[in-house]
């Protein structure tokens, strides 16, 4: 918003200056709604800071702009921003620090709940039950269908809590599923969807209200994400069925074997070892670092994989995510 605030002013600028020559007596207000509410305010501002703008004023409805700008930046522009919110509109009230703290609230919150119960349902079932109580589930299930070893299947976890007589009184559930990652798409292709269950119609209202914010995704991800809700049926004698299926399972050995090339070449570098491929598009190679490489790390106080790989693209060029940022 803020590049667009200063692109408009700089196109602007020299036609106001102009007509403000002309009607010497006419003030300039500028009006926005939405995102634009917020760029008009950050416009405002940049006008202002012209001696022939200084009477710039502001009409925002429903603007974004707590987002945008700090919160003494905001209380400064009162006397020449008017804005107009909805009293029951959650979007305006958001900032970016809001959305920040709330994240990570909630990420400490169930987080480790989740991977330790979805864990458990693919092991031990009858674990399950302790952790089901009283908690709202968040699961995303980008991978189910890339899995390299027959004897580790997906299990959805909405399946198994069914199958544990858990209804949706007993388990809010949160189901995700991208595009972006999966076999349908490639990195890049934005398209989703999700399913929520157990929830009442006032918060379903809530939750529908703050993903219909959103931009819509590009009309290729919408196509991508209609495909992974309804492929290509034989049963339903779908003509691109036998094309669909031949792609989908090339696709698939494709990226299997290229996981286990990967996993043999990083085991086969000294100082190296590397977990076997099982399924999804990530490996986890460890680097056994030298004892003086990991005292040189203690010494600036960060973890050694995160000094190493800060250090890497120093000496080599090549970028690196260290393990620790996973958890």
């Amino acid at each position: 918003m803020v590049a667009a605030a200063r692109w408009i002013a700089k196109l602007s600028g020299p036609c106001l200056a102009q007509a403000l020559q002309m009607y010497p007596d006419f003030k300039i207000k500028v009006v926005g709604h939405s995102l634009g509410g917020g760029t008009a305010a950050l416009l405002t501002y940049v006008l202002r800071e012209q001696k022939e703008f200084a009477s710039t004023t502001c009409l925002a409805f429903a603007p974004g702009a707590a987002a945008c700008m700090t919160w003494k930046l905001a209380e400064s522009g009162v006397h020449f921003i008017t804005t107009v919110i909805n009293g029951a509109d959650l979007v305006p009230t958001f900032s970016a620090a809001l959305v920040d703290d709330l994240g990570s609230e909630e990420v400490q919150n169930w987080r480790s709940n989740v991977e330790t119960q979805v864990k458990t349902c693919q092991n031990e079932l009858q674990g399950l039950k302790k952790g089901l109580d009283s908690k709202v589930e968040q699961l995303k299930s980008v991978y189910q269908e890339n899995i390299y070893v027959e004897d580790k299947p997906f299990h959805s976890f909405k399946k198994i809590a069914r199958s544990l007589g858990y209804t949706d009184d007993d388990l809010p559930l949160v189901s995700f599923q991208l595009v972006s990652k999966g076999y349908y798409g490639e990195c890049g292709k934005r398209g989703g969807y999700m399913e929520i269950t157990g929830f009442s119609p006032e918060v379903r209202e809530q939750i529908y209200k703050a993903a219909s914010v959103n931009l819509c995704s590009n009309v290729s991800g919408q196509i991508l994400a209609s495909l992974v809700m309804n492929p290509p049926k034989i049963s339903a004698g779908d003509e691109s069925f036998e094309s669909f299926m031949s792609e989908r399972d090339g696709i698939l050995s494709s990226l299997a074997r290229r996981a286990k090339v990967l996993e043999e070449a990083f085991n086969s570098l000294e100082g190296i070892t590397c977990n076997k491929a099982e399924g999804a598009m990530y490996l986890f190679p460890r680097l056994h670092l030298p004892q003086k490489a990991i005292g040189a790390a203690q010494a600036v106080g960060t973890v050694p994989d995160a000094y190493y790989a800060k250090r890497l693209p120093e000496a080599t060029g090549i970028v690196v995510v260290p393990g620790s940022e996973f958890g």
